[in-house]
């Protein structure tokens, strides 16, 4: 299967990705495939496998955080030198 026939297959059987950048993997990061309860074959997760780093560049950045934001105004009080601060 050429990896335009596996993202074809992918998509009319409703399987997505998320990509998690703060994983520890040598590409970057770990492929979640979400979808329909049956969608995914064993056939697909060997092909999934064999273009796996196509699959990721395909994906591209993830547009996940690498570290969770700060809560609004956390920057602004620390250092103040105020007590509860």
């Amino acid at each position: 299967m050429t990896f335009s026939e596996l993202v074809s297959e992918l998509v009319r059987r409703g399987i997505v990705f998320d990509r998690h950048a703060g994983d520890a993997a040598p590409t970057g990061g770990r492929l979640k495939a979400t979808g329909p309860r049956g969608a995914m074959t064993g056939e697909l997760r060997r092909e999934i496998q064999r273009h796996r780093e196509t699959l990721i560049a395909f994906l591209g950045p993830s547009r996940l955080p690498e570290t969770p934001p700060e809560p609004e105004g956390a920057r602004s009080r620390r250092g103040t030198g105020k007590p509860g601060t």
